[in-house]
């Protein structure tokens, strides 16, 4: 059986539609919510399945400034 996880993360309110594209287009690797809009915090929900690839393209929009920030994982 999958559990699911969330990390929440701080963005850039540009980068929501790429986000979630990139995400959602993993077959269904992760589902995106805006938490709070005036903040641009997003949650993104994923299966513990997905985990390792999840976190790896968590780590290149770090990278890359899409995402400014992990809050909680």
């Amino acid at each position: 059986m999958d559990h699911l996880n969330t990390i929440t993360a701080m963005i850039d309110k540009r980068n929501v539609a790429y986000i979630k594209y990139i995400f959602e287009g993993y077959d269904g690797m992760a589902i995106i919510s805006t938490e709070d809009r005036s903040a641009s915090t997003i949650n993104i929900l994923y299966s513990t399945t997905q985990q390792k690839q999840l976190k790896s393209i968590v780590k290149a929009m770090i990278n890359e400034g899409v995402i400014k920030e992990v809050l909680k994982s």
